[in-house]
């Protein structure tokens, strides 16, 4: 395998103010003044955007220059002398401001903007008092019709930066410019309302906008930006990790912002992580614990009862069935803190393995199946890689739905040309950017690696001298081809065969090709084979330990991955050391199905709603319900809880500090922002609680006194710390006096080398409808929720948006079924039936339908079977949809 190494990087001497600085080619002139700490102003520049020089106002003297230039679109090269602040410039500068606040209203006493708007603080700096040619404020109507975005285009000063956020890195295009003159406006496409030109709610627009022309809407908790506290932590949503600040006052939190040049994602935040955290503020809240009455309802309790009960609870259950007799559920959206002292609890405490995370149930075809194949169960590459990747292949995964901060990337790739292929029976979002959408039965992601693959090495596009240095198994796997050709595998797959051909092609030509997957390849039967199928298409091509390359296996939330690399697995401790088998503990479908049977006699479940998230919504219910004990911690009384026999009430992630880690294997830290809320504790304390209750001598102070114990038993986290950790993350494997891992497998193979798998029969497993039920669904993500909804749906904000659960329907099916945009409708399994609202969209094919998984009062998870062994086979299912009168 070929290993890149560093290379010197040349550089050349500038002078700025007379100070000779060393700079790289290619830089401009404003990013080396900053970097030597010379500020000059700038209204239109953004460095998440390619250099604009529109407003001027960032004008530098160039020696041997014509006139003054640009500094944000200016190249340096060698020898160059640069003035910043001379008089000439200043006052080019303040007669800028001037003709900018002609006709700008001079409302900052009333603006949201005011302490934080750039146009402000130049006419201060610059002491702009008068304006020559007088005063002429703008007219221009406001528009109120969106739930998270203000808009006051009087403010606007025509920088574009709106414009193009939108357009180059959303890659939507709501803003342009309309008229000329003095009549120009940023506006919507024919002034329609931003819902109905494609607006995602991002928010980025906003947080590009230098002024106060755009901005969130004032919610019942608002506050100038010079009036919060600002603190730098992790979104605890999805499992991209982005970098927030949250900004609080009295209390409350007030507004969410992001950093340009930023963390994983470079100050970009998606609807839930910009205008979803008011969760934070719900009136729903739990603030004390709960205990269930003698008369069978749940009422306030101290926290002397309730741990009392607790301890009393879990001993009993081991007294009749011994430590087997107990089952805990873990959490996804907890901290690395919270799930290692759950797993340490469970082990070490009551003596049993029977530990698990229901986000695993998505992850174990990535943990077992790339730990058998390449050394490592996590994603192989960095995000901010798959932009490098010149091809891309996304399969199982509606990206800009799932992890939209992370679909960024792809969207730059599509509109820098690189080849984007895209494997998903419904046309998403992602799909329609695609080169190729490969139009796929649910069901046959198995079929059509195979079809590509058998393509690739028919074709002879495969690395030779990368299979022969690197790998093992090839002639087995080669062999495992052989049992469907080309044609069969696409008319399996219901897609073209040139399509298909092309597709493998476009990936295995490529320099470097990457692959993006998520649960709607492993959550179903057949998962694991399929992640082993990925694993043999890179190492077929040769794909692994380079940029832009790799397997982006993206986990489903904020700590899906920490989760299980702090052990809350039944079969593998801290770091993924082995449970001997014979004392295996047993995974949550395993412990709900040994609950339903009288086996487990006390559950315990932290951070997690699985009577809502979980498939066969029926059973997990009467599982719970079975259950001699049920302890629940939380911040919300979940459909879980309500169930619960204890009920403690938990911090949200901003109000305790801790660490996650986010699907490329970046540790990240959060910090506190907001004191806890009632008599709420953080997960960890309550668990260190409980284990003091039931005899345990543990002793930790801080979250971080956790974390540190926690790294010591971990050997992919023993080179990290709270301080190692405090700019910006360590990817792990990280061992003691390392620097992180960006990109695994660049040096070798743990194993020395890596190992093909011989494919399983790739017999098409799509659900088949028939007459009774002659639809199939698909169920899964939207981009507006998340989860169970425990968070999202207590979010004005998101609610805004997308206030109940939609049920895709194409448009000729919605003819023949009488539904129209906003019916009621019912969809039946074999397992029961909900009712949703019919959304009329050729998003979905004939034949098919789409309902989201967040909706308690439309659980889609009611029609979902279950499991194949212990990986939920809950993406679909045959469907009868029916319109209601």
């Amino acid at each position: 395998m070929a290993v890149a190494h560093d290379t010197e990087v040349q550089t050349v001497t500038v002078t700025i103010n007379g100070q000779e600085v060393q700079a790289v080619p290619g830089q401009t002139v404003l990013e080396v003044a900053r970097s030597i700490g010379v500020e000059i102003p700038t209204l239109c520049h953004d460095e998440r955007l390619e250099p604009y020089g529109a407003c001027r106002l960032c004008l530098v003297e160039v020696e041997g220059a014509r006139g003054p230039m640009p500094a944000c679109a200016t190249k340096i090269n060698a020898g160059m002398k640069v003035q910043t602040n001379t008089e000439k410039v200043l006052k080019l500068r303040k007669f800028v401001i001037q003709l900018l606040l002609s006709n700008h209203p001079l409302d900052c006493p009333v603006c949201e903007a005011a302490g934080d708007c750039r146009l402000q603080d130049y006419a201060y700096e610059l002491q702009v008092d008068t304006l020559p040619w007088g005063w002429h404020p703008l007219e221009f109507p406001s528009r109120d019709d969106h739930p998270n975005v203000a808009r006051n285009p009087n403010r606007c000063i025509l920088c574009g930066r709106c414009v193009r956020i939108c357009r180059d890195v959303m890659g939507i295009g709501c803003w342009g410019f309309r008229n000329r003159g003095y009549l120009t406006i940023i506006d919507t496409p024919y002034n329609m309302p931003l819902e109905e030109v494609g607006c995602v709610s991002c928010g980025q627009c906003i947080s590009a906008c230098p002024v106060g022309a755009l901005n969130m809407k004032r919610s019942r908790f608002s506050a100038r930006h010079w009036q919060t506290a600002k603190t730098k932590t992790t979104c605890a949503y999805c499992s991209v990790g982005c970098e927030q600040t949250l900004h609080t006052f009295r209390g409350k939190l007030v507004r969410v912002l992001a950093k340009a040049g930023e963390g994983v994602n470079n100050g970009n935040l998606c609807s839930r992580g910009r205008f979803g955290m008011e969760y934070v503020n719900s009136p729903d809240r739990l603030t004390q614990p709960l205990v269930r009455s003698e008369a069978g309802e749940l009422v306030p309790a101290t926290w002397d009862e309730a741990l009392e009960r607790v301890a009393a609870g879990l001993k009993k259950a081991k007294s009749a069935g011994g430590c087997k007799a107990i089952g805990f559920l873990a959490s996804a959206t907890c901290t690395n803190e919270d799930d290692y002292l759950l797993q340490k609890l469970a082990r070490s405490v009551l003596g049993c393995n029977n530990i698990d995370n229901p986000a695993r149930l998505g992850e174990t075809a990535t943990v077992a199946g790339l730990t058998s194949t390449l050394g490592y169960g996590a994603m192989t590459n960095s995000i901010s890689d798959l932009a490098d990747a010149d091809a891309v292949l996304v399969i199982g995964s509606n990206t800009t739905a799932g992890h939209p901060v992370l679909a960024l990337q792809l969207v730059k790739a599509a509109r820098q040309g690189k080849a984007l292929i895209v494997a998903d029976p419904r046309k998403t979002d992602i799909a329609a950017r695609a080169r190729v959408h490969l139009r796929l039965k649910p069901g046959t992601d198995l079929m059509l690696l195979k079809g590509m693959m058998r393509h690739i090495a028919d074709s002879g596009l495969e690395d030779a001298e990368f299979i022969a240095a690197q790998t093992e198994g090839y002639a087995e796997f080669l062999e495992s081809l052989q049992s469907v050709t080309v044609d069969e595998a696409a008319a399996a797959c219901g897609v073209e065969a040139a399509a298909l051909r092309e597709a493998a092609e476009l990936y295995a030509s490529a320099g470097a090709a990457g692959i993006v997957y998520s649960m709607g390849l492993t959550q179903q039967a057949g998962g694991m084979a399929n992640v082993k199928a990925l694993a043999d298409l890179v190492l077929l091509t040769g794909n692994l330990g380079r940029p832009g390359t790799g397997l982006a296996a993206l986990a489903a939330a904020t700590n899906t991955q920490g989760a299980c690399d702090m052990g809350c697995l039944p079969d593998y401790l801290p770091g993924y050391k082995p449970v001997a088998a014979a004392s295996r503990g047993m995974t949550a479908p395993e412990m709900l199905s040994a609950s339903r049977a009288g086996e487990i006699k006390a559950l315990y479940v932290m951070g997690d709603n699985p009577v809502m998230s979980a498939a066969e919504q029926a059973e997990v219910r009467e599982a719970f319900e079975k259950a001699e004990f049920v302890v629940v911690q939380d911040a919300f009384l979940t459909e879980t809880a309500a169930l619960a026999d204890v009920v403690l009430p938990a911090c949200v992630t901003a109000e305790k500090d801790g660490t996650v880690t986010n699907t490329e294997r970046r540790v990240q830290l959060v910090r506190r922002a907001l004191e806890p809320k009632g008599d709420s504790e953080p997960d960890w304390r309550i668990v260190l609680a409980v284990a003091k209750r039931l005899g345990a001598g543990w002793d930790y102070a801080t979250a971080e006194a956790v974390f540190r114990e926690a790294a010591s038993s971990n050997p992919l986290y023993a080179g990290m710390s709270y301080a190692r950790l405090a700019d910006g993350g360590l990817q792990w494997p990280c061992p003691e006096g390392g620097v992180g891992t960006p990109v695994l497998y660049a040096d070798g193979f743990p194993a020395g080398k890596a190992r093909f798998s011989a494919l399983e029969s790739a017999e098409a497993r799509s659900v088949v409808p028939d007459a009774d039920y002659p639809f199939v669904l698909i169920t899964g993500r939207q981009q507006s929720h998340f989860g169970s909804g425990a968070m999202s749906r207590r979010a004005p904000g998101l609610v805004g948006l997308v206030a109940v659960a939609r049920l895709e329907v194409n448009p000729e099916d919605a003819a023949r079924l009488g539904l129209k945009q906003g019916d009621r409708a019912r969809v039946s399994s074999r397992r029961g039936s909900v009712e949703p609202v019919a959304w009329v969209t050729p998003r979905v094919p004939a034949g098919m339908v789409f309902l989201p998984i967040h909706f308690a009062e439309a659980a889609a998870n009611i029609l979902v079977a279950a499991l194949e062994g212990d990986v939920a086979y809950e993406k679909t299912a045959a469907v009868k949809v029916e319109a209601l009168t």
